[in-house]
């Protein structure tokens, strides 16, 4: 049985199991060294406790997965509608519709949230997940050229971008919302049920 749900702390260890080989095995990630679990717990309690961002794991028979979150694009004050997004799915889970699942509703999450943009970055070439974005309808907007050296050879960098809501003239935009624990369920559920 498949359960989807917001990350907690205790997903730590599986959640960095599911990241360890896009660190030592790929070029997905940039890292070359594997985060320690304190590390990795620093950076999700970050996302899902300090800044707020949505952080869901998919379970399969009480395992964690798969997860998908956002975070921040840039750091700077008028970035803030938009979000970086990424998807993590452990081997033995790919190419299930896994990644395509958590997704959706992610992109639901962060629509209700009031985001503008929804930014990806891929490491190239990768097109399973090139096409996982496409398919969303993000488009490239950038390709950084030889922006990282892993595995023994440089690295180009794609940015995707998929717009969440339609712009109007320069007009002020409301800024996203930062939910409560509890708040962050409801929207879970509702996302779930816009699948």
């Amino acid at each position: 049985m498949q359960t989807i749900r917001l990350a907690e702390l205790s997903d730590v260890p599986d959640i960095l199991n599911i990241y360890k080989p896009f660190v030592t095995d790929s070029i997905v990630s940039f890292e070359y060294d594997v985060p320690s679990l304190q590390e990795m717990t620093d950076r999700i309690n970050q996302i899902i406790n300090i800044k707020k961002y949505p952080f869901i794991v998919l379970e399969k028979d009480e395992k964690v997965v798969a997860y998908a979150y956002a975070s921040t694009y840039k750091e700077r004050i008028a970035y803030q509608w938009n979000v970086e997004v990424s998807v993590y799915v452990s081997p033995e889970c790919q190419k299930q519709g896994v990644g395509r699942k958590l997704y959706s509703i992610l992109l639901n999450m962060i629509r209700e949230l009031g985001y503008y943009n929804a930014i990806a970055v891929i490491a190239l070439p990768h097109d399973a997940s090139v096409g996982l974005h496409e398919s969303f309808g993000f488009s490239c907007i950038l390709v950084t050229k030889n922006a990282g050296y892993k595995l023994g050879a440089w690295r180009d960098v794609g940015w995707w971008q998929l717009p969440l809501r339609s712009i109007e003239n320069d007009q002020q935009p409301t800024a996203p919302t930062k939910p409560s624990s509890h708040d962050m369920i409801k929207i879970l559920e509702k996302a779930k049920n816009q699948q």
